[in-house]
């Protein structure tokens, strides 16, 4: 008979995911130990092989619940209401927030990628392409680009993650400009550009 599941299971989980997201972040993930996953979580190494049988398995588990929350996110703004602009608006306001709460696992995503072996990188980049894919047919619309322009599209896309991926090395959501500001200044700049 298979042992029940703890009652606080789902936390615990989440709790170690967020822990080494924040741990890997800071110190690496060559410079992260499960011990040290364990002492920060004030758990035992052993529980934590309960949940999850390596430290791969932990680092990919942390990508993949991003990643999930960044899919959700994006489609969600994709699929609203209004036209091209007012979508893309939208996108980029929920991504910025997205970010704004997520530095850890966002700098983990980002940085850590090549950590993973084999099927699982494979499908951390088929779940980011899918994201960039969306944005891309967004933008495309914008721009009026057609599928005979698609290197076009996909190098006006790039620029954008390029721009907006990267504000958790430098935004402070509590400074002078918060997260709408931003996501405003970013997508104005951004659209002055493609209708360019």
């Amino acid at each position: 008979m298979a042992r029940p599941q703890s009652p606080d299971y789902d936390t615990r989980r989440q709790l170690i995911l967020d822990t080494a997201a924040d741990l890997i972040a800071k110190e690496g993930f060559a410079g992260t130990s499960v011990n040290d996953v364990a002492a920060a979580c004030d758990i035992s190494k052993s529980l934590i092989y309960h949940y999850y049988s390596s430290k791969e398995d932990i680092l990919f588990a942390a990508m993949e619940d991003y990643l999930s929350d960044l899919r959700l996110v994006v489609s969600e703004a994709v699929g609203a209401n209004g036209d091209g602009e007012t979508r893309f608006r939208t996108v980029v306001h929920s991504l910025l927030e997205n970010y704004k709460n997520a530095g850890a696992k966002h700098r983990v995503l980002l940085q850590e990628l090549d950590r993973l072996s084999g099927d699982r990188r494979k499908a951390i980049v088929e779940g980011e392409d899918e994201i960039v894919g969306q944005i891309a047919e967004l933008i495309g619309g914008i721009a009026g680009l057609g599928a005979d322009k698609s290197k076009t599209r996909t190098a006006m896309t790039m620029l954008f993650m390029g721009m907006v991926n990267w504000t958790h090395t430098w935004f402070d959501p509590d400074g002078p400009i918060n997260a709408d500001q931003l996501a405003d200044m970013a997508t104005d700049i951004f659209l002055r550009g493609v209708r360019g």
